[in-house]
């Protein structure tokens, strides 16, 4: 007979079971495979192969299924048939005896992240917080400062040249700059 399941046609078998009729479900014929591609390929076994292969058989057997012990016991299905009994007695169901979980070590997030700062601070040059001194002075100064527009350069006239002496260690510069010009020094970085 044919039927259709799951938006197929599939074939099917009907016949008695018992006071009941069942449909047993059969494969078309381009379904089957032949047992001859599922077959392993010829080959060449030795006789240590095959006693090698004989003695792990022998080690790995029992005679009897009640030597196996506990592994043959459904543990799951014995604990679920325990918490449904438990619920229609309306009881709580025992505890299960099993193996505790390994718990890992605690971390101090913050003493991790303390860490990790003052390590990056360290590759940077930074010393407990504060920057390296400056290499021309000594003084202590951002490495990096935000990008400025570009100076103007004094013209003859002017009173003070722009931003001249806003910091002790811009205005230790520009006197030494100002010593060199004297001197008749060129002046660079």
């Amino acid at each position: 007979m044919k039927y259709a399941l799951r938006g197929r046609e599939r074939l099917g078998l009907l016949r008695p079971l018992g006071d009941a009729l069942a449909v047993q479900g059969l494969h078309w014929g381009d379904e089957i495979r032949s047992p001859a591609e599922l077959a392993p390929p010829d080959v060449d076994v030795t006789e240590q192969e095959i006693e090698g292969a004989l003695a792990l058989m022998d080690t790995m057997a029992v005679e009897h299924l009640d030597d196996l012990g506990d592994i043959l016991t459904d543990h799951y299905t014995e604990a679920l048939v325990e918490v449904i009994s438990a619920k229609a007695e309306h009881r709580e169901p025992a505890p299960v005896a099993g193996e505790e979980a390994a718990s890992a070590p605690v971390v101090d997030l913050m003493a991790a992240l303390e860490a990790s700062v003052a390590k990056a601070k360290e590759s940077r040059g930074e010393i407990g917080g504060t920057r390296r001194p400056c290499t021309r002075c000594r003084s202590r100064r951002r490495r990096r400062r935000p990008r400025r527009p570009p100076r103007r350069r004094p013209r003859p006239g002017d009173a003070d040249p722009p931003d001249a002496g806003t910091g002790e260690c811009q205005a230790n510069h520009l006197n030494f700059n100002a010593g060199l010009a004297s001197e008749g020094q060129p002046i660079g970085r």
